[in-house]
């Protein structure tokens, strides 16, 4: 029961993760930068395995926004 209900916090969070880096791209577009649904999906399983290996939890996904908006306008 207690993996069940793991699965289904989980499932809600990458939803809302899904749809904020979405919405970076409005903030990115200005740089050449736009993530595809492929790139998103990449970029929420690598933080869900990146979690799971480290222990840790993330309660409102908000650190991959930052890290895309910090990011979006360097050459590297």
């Amino acid at each position: 029961m207690k993996n069940s209900i793991d699965l289904f916090e989980s499932n809600l969070l990458d939803k809302k993760v899904f749809n904020d880096i979405i919405q970076c791209n409005e903030i990115t577009r200005e740089y050449g930068l736009k993530l595809s649904e492929k790139d998103v999906k990449e970029i929420i399983d690598t933080r869900n395995i990146a979690l799971e290996k480290s222990g840790r939890i993330e309660f409102n996904g908000q650190i991959i926004n930052k890290i895309v908006t910090v990011f979006c306008d360097s050459p590297y």
